[in-house]
């Protein structure tokens, strides 16, 4: 389902709003992200080292039609909820912008796809190569990562030239060209 979500801290009542282009992947990735530890929002992890996922709820606000809707959509839910940090919530960004993901010409997952598919590398060959978890390499090639690890993006990128000779850089993939 493409949609917003929220995940809600059932003892305060504080939120955070996310969107994506499938809610039900992205929910997992905040579970394995957390117990791991590994959680991009601080907040969430806390709450999470603190009390546990069962002081979490996950719920979905809103179902939406176009991919390209999320973004306003998002936007409308974090000030409707008020749940940017500076409003007591756990969203990092009030205005819900994503400096780290470009738009499709640029972003990550279509220069991965782009450059496996010329070269025909798949994905289980890329992960062997790199080392990197298969499940880390998966979000990445589908456009669920928000904010990749460079270090591991950096390890990809240096093998999947190694392996296709593709001229492709890490500042490559990192360009974006979002609102002035």
């Amino acid at each position: 389902m493409i949609g917003v979500y929220a995940i809600t801290e059932r003892g305060s009542g504080r939120q955070y709003v996310g969107a994506s282009t499938n809610i039900e992947r992205r929910w997992k990735q905040h579970q394995q992200t957390l117990r791991a530890h590994t959680h991009a929002n601080a907040h969430l992890q806390h709450v999470y080292d603190t009390v546990g996922l069962e002081a979490l709820e996950f719920s979905v606000l809103e179902a939406v039609a176009l991919a390209d809707q999320l973004h306003e959509r998002e936007h409308y839910w974090v000030q409707r909820l008020r749940s940017a940090v500076q409003d007591g919530g756990f969203n990092i960004r009030p205005d819900a912008t994503h400096p780290w993901i470009a738009p499709r010409e640029t972003s990550l997952a279509w220069k991965l796809k782009d450059t496996m598919d010329t070269h025909k590398v798949t994905r289980y060959a890329l992960q062997k190569a790199s080392g990197v978890a298969m499940n880390t390499l998966r979000s990445m090639y589908d456009g669920e990562t928000r904010r990749p690890d460079l270090d591991v993006l950096d390890t990809i990128i240096r093998e999947l030239r190694g392996i296709t000779g593709a001229d492709i850089t890490l500042a490559d993939v990192l360009e974006w060209s979002g609102p002035a």
